[in-house]
């Protein structure tokens, strides 16, 4: 498997070591990532259906933006277990995409947090190969 890094709302890969931080109960505890399907862009999580073939009980999801509000995504994720949120952004060239976003006041009450499309990438590729990811 793979264990990533999350701090200061940044998310960096390839320093060891560090840990989740935006003042959530999520701090200093570890999740597996889970991945809605690639197919039928269910990836953008804008459906309630979209996390239905996957276990996402516990887990932090990781999403494609695009296509509706991040609240709904926010929402389907937390309806589906999710215990927070990754969305890779899906424009390639945005690399200043590190954006913490919590959506109590819209109704799902989990952390989210922006992505560049590159990590995201990265990641969605390692979930498709049947790796382990956890962050």
């Amino acid at each position: 498997g793979v264990t990533l890094c999350l701090a200061d709302n940044v998310f960096n890969p390839f320093v060891e070591d560090q840990h989740m931080d935006f003042h959530h109960p999520m701090h200093d505890k570890e999740y597996e990532l889970v991945a809605p399907p690639s197919s039928q862009d269910r990836r953008l999580a804008c459906l309630p259906g979209d996390f239905d073939s996957v276990n996402a009980t516990g887990k932090i999801a990781l999403i494609m933006r695009g296509l509706c509000y991040f609240a709904w995504k926010g929402q389907h994720a937390y309806q589906s277990g999710a215990v927070g949120a990754v969305v890779v952004n899906s424009h390639i060239t945005d690399v200043s995409a590190y954006i913490a976003m919590s959506g109590e006041s819209d109704g799902f009450p989990i952390p989210m947090q922006a992505l560049p499309r590159h990590y995201g990438e990265i990641l969605f590729d390692l979930l498709d190969a049947g790796q382990t990811v956890k962050g």
